[in-house]
């Protein structure tokens, strides 16, 4: 008996024939395997599944030259134009296109591999964004990648006055995370003389509301929990939108589930 195995949605690794027995109609057949009516007529015509053969030899005009050709790659001659000017020398007419092909595939057999010529080149990594940048240096210390350390220390490398802004962007983020026993004021009189205008804005900024900003850093109190609550909210208003009265929405609200 012979088997078909054709892949389907719900004929999966089905007999062709044993549908066919079973008095399937062709047309059924052919709708049910994903396969055209003259495709499932070839195949009932066969006793064997088709036999693609892939990789199969084929026949080639350099076949006689066959013996040649490998004794001159295990001298290390692969150059298929220095082959081919040989070859027509001797008085064979064959294209240079038949001679790299026919080299090709017997170096191939014979486990080499010649060196494309004017292979393109893959494209360049491009450089992080700015963005990335920022991820990079935001994650904690001890959560960097080699990789990405490298990167860093690289671009702290550029210049001083990059380096300086850069140590005290680290400074500020220890004193958010409360990971060092500076504090605000010695960050600030240190940043409003700084090279960068940026952390210089920055410091100014922070000036204008230090209490605040000095307050979020020492005391164990944050809003967290507030936002936390209002995340809650905004996730079951779109979960419920246009799906429910405010009678259930208040329930949903006030039972926290």
């Amino acid at each position: 008996m012979s088997v078909f195995f054709y892949p389907s949605a719900r004929f999966s690794r089905m007999n062709l024939h044993e549908l066919r027995r079973q008095g399937m109609p062709i047309r059924q057949i052919a709708r049910e395997l994903d396969l055209s009516r003259k495709s499932v007529r070839r195949y009932l015509r066969r006793e064997r599944c088709p036999d693609w053969r892939p990789g199969r030899a084929t026949r080639s005009g350099m076949d006689a030259h066959r013996e040649w050709i490998d004794a001159r790659i295990a001298e290390g001659r692969i150059n298929a134009s220095e082959l081919h000017g040989e070859l027509v020398s001797k008085g064979v007419r064959l294209s240079y296109a038949t001679v790299r092909r026919y080299l090709t595939k017997r170096l191939g057999r014979a486990g080499k591999a010649r060196p494309r010529v004017n292979a393109a080149k893959p494209k360049p990594a491009p450089p992080p964004s700015p963005k990335r940048l920022s991820f990079d240096w935001v994650r904690r210390p001890e959560k960097r990648t080699v990789e990405v350390q490298s990167r860093l220390d690289q671009i702290r490398g550029v210049s001083p006055d990059l380096t300086a802004a850069l140590d005290l962007a680290d400074d500020f983020a220890a004193l958010i995370r409360k990971r060092t026993t500076s504090t605000l004021t010695e960050w600030l009189s240190r940043a409003e003389v700084s090279a960068c205008p940026e952390v210089r804005q920055f410091a100014e900024g922070i000036r204008r509301d230090e209490s605040a900003v000095n307050a979020a850093i020492t005391t164990r109190w944050s809003n967290g929990p507030v936002e936390g609550h209002v995340n809650r909210l905004k996730t079951i208003k779109r979960q419920m939108f246009g799906r429910a009265g405010f009678s259930l929405l208040k329930a949903r609200v006030v039972s926290r589930e």
